[in-house]
């Protein structure tokens, strides 16, 4: 993961997400489950203007906002709408949910997944 040996989730928005909502909601579940929660816009800061909004919408100390100006990581995941990665404290991707929206528990369902002994942040 992108903050060292322990578990996450990563966001991967698609262009112009009007999705702070959902985004604030895996983000306080990520939180609360101890877990780094980094999100990453596929463009380059000051490009998109959700993406760009999204720390004054949210938390920093729960999420970190990344770009990803190529969109290589979307791109080689084949992510579809706001997509979710579980990526385990070894690195590898546990788990991909793509077309992320309101009231979706998929995201919580991941963090359950992750073992008491991986969640130790």
């Amino acid at each position: 993961p992108a903050r060292g040996a322990a578990p996450a989730l990563v966001a991967l928005l698609p262009v112009q997400c009007d999705c702070a909502t959902v985004v604030d909601s895996i983000a306080t579940q990520s939180a609360n489950a101890n877990v780094d929660l980094d999100v990453i816009a596929p463009t380059q800061p000051g490009t998109d203007a959700d993406a760009d909004a999204l720390p004054a919408q949210i938390d920093t100390s729960r999420m970190r906002l990344l770009y990803d100006a190529n969109n290589v990581l979307a791109g080689a995941l084949g992510a579809q709408g706001l997509t979710v990665v579980a990526v385990a404290a070894d690195g590898r991707i546990t788990g991909i949910s793509m077309n992320v929206g309101a009231g979706d528990t998929r995201p919580a369902a991941m963090l359950h997944a992750m073992t008491p002994a991986q969640v130790t942040g």
